[in-house]
């Protein structure tokens, strides 16, 4: 008897944000053969409860094509959403931002799979990392006007510095915050990436952003990996709205010094300080992708 599957390529996406994720899933997409069913930032118990439809950020650009289009299901009933589950599809995708990977139990944060997304005949688990410098930064930074930046808040200034207010004022107070919560998760996932955990249990394809921006040949692995037919075509089309940037360069990606926002922060006293908190961060990162990038020398 052949088994059925209600998925053909089940691709799951695993980062702690600002890593260029949504750049990457933009090229994965338009390499595989038809459309895909993609939910961005999900849940851990449902992917098809995903907040906001991953369509809706691509509906305006060339990118629109390479993706099926999902109505927000968030507030569906089940009877609603059943048809939307039980098709079958040839690539099915969904992705994790900011969630702690230690938590996955069997490589999976759903505990009843093949009720709730299916069976699928081949499954693959996407870590996509950047260097902790340049993430950093980019969770840090907020180019539109700040309504609470860091500098409103000395209980903050923990560390007596005169030029607290001036640094901080650049840094929103949410973001900063934040970042205390996201560098474990962004921890976990460099660990898994070198090799010292393996929570990720299905084909396991970790993507350093950074080569992946940067090198052809890279890319070209990452397509074999995946079993997919390399195309650049998506390359220089920006993933996603830019902590430094918003969309100057939509069309121009390769132009984003992606790789140098850490020099922006580099001497900032804030930055400089969070990036002492975590020294094992920086040597993973080092370790990873090199010393060249947080160099402070």
């Amino acid at each position: 008897m052949v088994e059925e599957y209600r998925n053909e390529n089940e691709i799951m996406f695993f980062t702690p944000g600002r890593s260029g994720s949504h750049a990457i899933v933009n090229w994965i997409a338009s390499m595989c053969k038809e459309p895909v069913y993609f939910f961005n930032n999900c849940p851990l118990r449902d992917p098809y409860r995903a907040p906001i439809p991953y369509y809706v950020r691509v509906r305006k650009s060339k990118m629109r094509k390479f993706f099926i289009f999902i109505p927000k299901l968030k507030h569906f009933t089940e009877d609603k959403i059943e048809p939307y589950r039980s098709i079958h599809k040839k690539y099915f995708m969904y992705g994790y931002e900011h969630k702690d990977i230690t938590q996955l139990k069997d490589g999976m944060f759903i505990k009843d799979h093949d009720t709730i997304l299916g069976k699928s005949k081949n499954r693959y688990s996407v870590l996509i990392l950047r260097d902790y410098f340049n993430w950093l930064a980019s969770c840090l930074a907020q180019r539109r006007v700040l309504k609470n930046p860091l500098s409103l808040y000395p209980e903050y200034d923990v560390w007596g510095e005169e030029k607290w207010a001036e640094h901080a004022a650049v840094i929103s107070a949410r973001h900063y915050v934040g970042t205390t919560i996201a560098t474990p998760y962004w921890k976990h996932c460099a660990k898994e990436f070198l090799g010292r955990t393996n929570y990720l249990k299905e084909k396991k394809v970790c993507i350093s952003f950074n080569q992946w921006f940067t090198s052809e040949d890279y890319r070209i692995k990452i397509a074999e990996l995946l079993d997919l037919e390399y195309s650049d075509f998506t390359i220089n089309y920006q993933g996603s709205r830019s902590s430094f940037d918003e969309r100057k360069y939509k069309k121009r990606a390769l132009e984003i010094k992606a790789l140098d926002r850490w020099k922006v922060f580099k001497d900032n006293v804030v930055y400089r300080k969070v990036v002492d908190q975590y020294p094992e961060a920086q040597e993973l990162s080092y370790e990873i992708f090199g010393r060249e990038i947080g160099d402070f020398s």
